[in-house]
């Protein structure tokens, strides 16, 4: 006999958030069980769900840049009050396309 107690490891499964025995036959029949299943059902459904949103925010922020690089930039209204501006030309600036450091500093802007 030994001189000193020793406990059974332990191994924590992520997915049902509780401790189980550390033996093969223990983890075996845990991941076996309906609950255990549903679980890891659920968390591959969770993860498959967020990817896509993500994607979908990428592609989102994507489009808005490429909408802001095509649209000219808003005119500004002077503190005083609205001021109309007699239907000219489109000025040289708006017509240009905005240098790629601009293009990422609007980007960041748009992720933040």
């Amino acid at each position: 006999m030994s001189e000193h107690w020793k406990s059974t490891p332990k191994f924590w499964c992520k997915h049902c958030k509780i401790y189980i025995r550390d033996t093969k036959i223990e983890k075996q029949n845990h991941e076996a069980t309906p609950k255990h299943q549903g679980n890891l059902k659920r968390f591959l459904g969770d993860l498959h769900r967020d990817h896509e949103k993500d994607e979908r925010e990428k592609q989102r922020a994507k489009d808005e840049v490429a909408r802001l690089n095509e649209a000219p930039p808003p005119e500004r209204s002077a503190p005083g009050g609205p001021s109309r501006k007699p239907a000219s030309a489109p000025s040289a600036s708006a017509s240009q396309k905005l240098d790629p450091a601009e293009q990422k500093r609007r980007l960041a802007q748009l992720t933040k």
